[in-house]
């Protein structure tokens, strides 16, 4: 047997928000390698869109691998099988409790299990582009992106470094960047058809005053450990967005998704839960969302300043 030659590349990664990587049944027993492995993919392609020539076809079939090819690096996740914990997103208390359309109580959305804590991506990587492909890849989602399932719903903020051994020591360092991401008020907060802001939640009582009108009917909050972690105020944002800025019924359905009917569709705009007294909105929305975009950083501006 012939044994190829490999590098070791790890990668320290911190939930800011929580990590889901589900299986077909929506439960999550571990960190899943697929659910990871996914999501990588999913984010090389939309780096493959803001900067064309990122990674094209051949290469994501080089990289990740294909039916016909294997992927060109193996992953090890190291983590703490104790931090898989249960977590569910109130609804008991919306509208009074009182009954939906067909009479029985609002129930709570149980979104199980999810993962807090800190992780280790280890790869073995058996070509040298693919080192600076990664580092490209997780300073993308760590800085403007997310990782795992469902972050429509607000999951997968995270924090990554790399790790890199000097003197027989692994040291943590920030992963840099060749790339130039520009997103401020000047071009809409959108940048080659990426829209991402981070929203400081810095003036409760005004930003408070300002969703009154939309608060407790909504979201209670994310309960953990009989504790509320997270801030209900994002989650109630995306609705204020998706219907309080004059965006057409059709074009918010593009923009925020869709989970009824025969036209299901994903959301194109990803809202965050609250991490560091902060969110971020993020996602590939093309050039067609313009207009639609100055709405709703319109109803940013007068809410959170």
């Amino acid at each position: 047997m012939i044994l190829r030659k490999y590098k070791t590349v790890k990668y320290k990664v911190t939930t800011l928000t929580p990590l889901r990587t589900g299986n077909d049944a929506k439960n999550m027993d571990k960190i899943r390698e697929s659910g990871i492995l996914g999501s990588m993919r999913w984010n090389a392609r939309k780096l493959s869109k803001i900067f064309n020539g990122f990674m094209d076809k051949d290469k994501e079939d080089s990289i990740f691998g294909s039916t016909t090819k294997a992927k060109d690096f193996i992953l090890n996740i190291e983590y703490d099988k104790s931090m898989v914990k249960e977590i569910n997103l109130k609804k008991a208390e919306i509208r009074n409790n009182k009954l939906n359309k067909n009479g029985k109580p609002i129930s709570a959305w149980f979104f199980r299990e999810e993962y807090m804590g800190i992780f280790y991506l280890n790869f073995k990587i058996f070509s040298n582009d693919i080192e600076p492909f990664f580092d490209e890849l997780f300073y993308f989602i760590s800085n403007y992106s997310a990782l795992g399932a469902m972050i429509s719903f607000g999951s997968g903020v995270v924090d990554i470094k790399k790790i890199e051994i000097y003197e027989g020591k692994e040291i943590e360092k920030d992963i840099s960047s060749k790339k130039a991401y520009i997103f401020n008020k000047n071009n809409n907060y959108i940048y080659n058809g990426y829209y991402y802001r981070e929203i400081k939640m810095n003036n409760l009582n005004r930003i408070k005053n300002k969703i009154s009108n939309t608060g407790n009917e909504y979201i209670l909050g994310f309960l953990r450990d009989n504790e509320i972690k997270f801030s209900k105020i994002p989650l109630i944002v995306r609705h204020i967005l998706r219907y309080k800025t004059g965006i057409p019924k059709g074009r918010g359905n593009d923009l925020f998704g869709i989970v009824k009917g025969s036209n299901k569709k994903g959301s194109k705009l990803n809202i965050s839960l609250d991490y560091n007294n902060k969110f971020r909105i993020f996602g590939y929305i093309g050039n067609d969302y313009y207009k639609d975009i100055n709405k709703i950083n319109i109803k940013l501006n007068e809410i959170f300043g």
